[in-house]
């Protein structure tokens, strides 16, 4: 039993000896993989929270002008207040589709990058996706 146990060990090591250099872990390169990944991810995040910003900001005229429109009848200020909260709606969905896709983008790349960074790098784990679903 020692002796497989040995063999087994002593396989492993001659494996990692004979890995050629190129299979070593590039540090930097995995640096900057990490820094394009998280800054393209903060980038779509602000443009998401833009988007709403300004969804919320329309919504909120639209709303209040309807409500000071007292020259229109009760079905014409419903109207206008059901297209002002369908504009958001539509809005708001528009920009979560493109946070969502430019978050898998993101992550996507980091993991072709990431292969470049040695044969360790490919074996780092991740949680892809998982920054910032709250």
């Amino acid at each position: 039993m020692k002796k497989t146990i040995g063999g087994i060990i002593a396989s492993f090591l001659l494996v990692a000896v004979a890995l050629p250099a190129s299979a070593a872990l590039d540090s930097a390169c995995m640096a900057s993989a990490v820094e394009k990944r998280d800054n393209a991810i903060i980038s779509a995040w602000n443009a998401y929270s833009a988007k709403v910003k300004t969804a919320l900001e329309s919504r909120r005229d639209s709303v209040k002008t309807a409500w000071a429109n007292t020259e229109v009848g009760v079905t014409s200020r419903r109207a206008a207040i059901r297209s002002a909260w369908r504009n958001f709606i539509s809005t708001v969905r528009s920009a979560r589709r493109e946070l969502k896709s430019s978050r898998l983008s993101a992550w996507r790349t980091f993991r072709n990058e990431r292969k470049s960074c040695g044969a360790s790098a490919a074996d780092e784990p991740y949680n892809s996706g998982n920054e910032g679903e709250m």
